[in-house]
C-alpha cells in the first residue's frame, strides 16, 4: 500500500469520526430538549438516558451516507485550498489514484452499519417491543405513568393526554 494512499485514507477516515461524532452529539442534545418534556412525568432520567443510548446506532446507520459525504467533502476542499491536490496531480497521480482511497472510506463505511444496527437490533428490540407494548394501552388499564410517558414517546404524538387508554388505530 503506497504511502500516498494511506496518508488520504487515515486523513479521511479521521475526518469521518468527528463528522459521526458532530452529528451524533447533536442528535443527543436535540433528542434529550426533545423528550426532556416528559421528565417529572414518569419518565425518569435513567429511562431517557437509555431511550437515547437504544436509539444512537440507528442514527449512525441513518447518518453515515450524509457522514462520509461531508469527510471527502471536507478532506478535498482541505486538499485544496492548501494546494495539496495540485501537488499529487504534479507528481503524477492520476485522479483514480487520488480517489481510491476516499472509496476505500466509503466501503468501510458502508460495510459499518450492517453489523453495528444488527447487533443493536438484537440487544435493542425487546426493549423497543416492550415500550410499544406499553404504548397499546392493554385492556385492563393497569399502567403506570412510567408506560404512559413511555408510550407518548413512542407514539410521537403530542395530542393524547396522559390518561388516555385508548388503543392506536392504524392510519
Amino acid at each position: 500500500m503506497p504511502i500516498v494512499f494511506r496518508w488520504i485514507f487515515t486523513a479521511c477516515l479521521q475526518r469521518g469520526l468527528v463528522t459521526m461524532f458532530v452529528l451524533l452529539g447533536i442528535f443527543v442534545i436535540i433528542e434529550a430538549f426533545d423528550k426532556a418534556r416528559f421528565l417529572g412525568h414518569g419518565l425518569t432520567g435513567s429511562m431517557l438516558v437509555e431511550y437515547i443510548l437504544l436509539k444512537m446506532p440507528f442514527m449512525i446507520s441513518g447518518f453515515m451516507p450524509v457522514i462520509v459525504l461531508l469527510a471527502t467533502s471536507i478532506y478535498l476542499t482541505e486538499l485544496s485550498h492548501n494546494h495539496e491536490l495540485a501537488a499529487l496531480r504534479a507528481a503524477g497521480l492520476g485522479v483514480n489514484k487520488i480517489l481510491a482511497p476516499l472509496l476505500a472510506v466509503a466501503a468501510v463505511a458502508a460495510g459499518t452499519p450492517r453489523p453495528a444496527s444488527g447487533a443493536a437490533c438484537t440487544l435493542s428490540s425487546p426493549r423497543r417491543r416492550s415500550m410499544y407494548q406499553a404504548a397499546r394501552c392493554p385492556e385492563d388499564s393497569t399502567k403506570s405513568p412510567c408506560t404512559t410517558a413511555l408510550s407518548l414517546i413512542t407514539r410521537r404524538s403530542s395530542s393524547r393526554s396522559f390518561t388516555d387508554c385508548e388503543p392506536t388505530q392504524p392510519p
